[in-house]
């Protein structure tokens, strides 16, 4: 692991469902909590690591695993980075005992 790849600030929010004042299920999302992570290459497309403004469709994110990221789970939480959100699609199911790998896809 290199000191420093974790530089991207990220927010994640849960998936909730709440309802409307008529009693119609309304679909939210709830912050949870924040961290760096690194963006690496998705398993579909390529990404310039290093690009500020984020225009890509798909990416893999690497976060440190903590007690707030060990829980998240596939199409229940959603990634924001640079004000984009991406819908967290898959985890890796090998993931490292210091390390969590998301995959995520273009959430607008």
């Amino acid at each position: 692991m290199s000191a420093g790849k974790k530089r991207h600030p990220v927010i994640f929010e849960k998936k909730v469902i709440t309802q409307n004042a008529i009693g119609e299920s309304v679909e939210n999302w709830q912050h949870e909590f924040n961290t760096l992570c690194e963006i690496k290459k998705s398993k579909i497309d390529t990404v310039n690591e290093d690009d500020a403004n984020l225009i890509i469709s798909d990416i893999k994110l690497v976060v440190n695993k903590t007690s707030c990221t060990k829980n998240i789970a596939a199409s229940q939480y959603r990634a924001t980075i640079n004000n984009k959100s991406y819908l967290i699609v898959e985890t890796d199911p090998y993931e490292s005992a210091r390390e969590i790998t998301l995959y995520a896809s273009n959430y607008d």
